[in-house]
């Protein structure tokens, strides 16, 4: 699954979700742990923006105007929400390329991803693939 191009000029690494929305881990974030941002656009072109937790979600909040600005703006209450998550959620973060760990491979392996598959997989990729599972849970 692709992009929208509205998101070519995102900071962060944002990756599609199941049911039209798009969805960027933001992994522990202090006492939330496991942040998940959501962003989803309606049938009248609002973006909405969720951040959820283990607990549901904490903050929903809305954005009109061109897809592009929309993203930016999601992007700035993130980075507002929490200090280091550009750090982390940056699309050019060095993990994102570094080997996939042995937990992400056994999990994709336990989801029935061929070995070969898996093991050629980047961080990156492997933490986008786990997302996309988790998410259509």
């Amino acid at each position: 699954m692709e992009l929208p191009d509205f998101f070519e000029r995102a900071e962060m690494g944002w990756g599609p979700a199941p049911g039209g929305r798009f969805s960027l881990s933001l992994a522990d974030q202090g006492d939330r742990r496991k942040v998940r941002a959501e962003l989803a656009i309606d049938a009248i072109g609002t973006f909405w923006l969720a951040l959820r937790d283990s607990d549901g979600i904490f903050l929903k909040t809305n954005f009109r105007g061109d897809p592009a600005w929309c993203v930016a703006q999601a992007e700035t209450v993130i980075g507002e929400a929490f200090e280091g998550a550009m750090r982390l959620a940056s699309r050019d973060a060095a993990w994102r390329f570094l080997p996939i760990t042995d937990k992400q491979l056994g999990f994709l392996l336990d989801q029935g991803l061929d070995a070969t598959t898996a093991e050629s997989l980047t961080r990156g990729q492997a933490t986008r693939m786990i997302s996309l599972l988790l998410a259509a849970r």
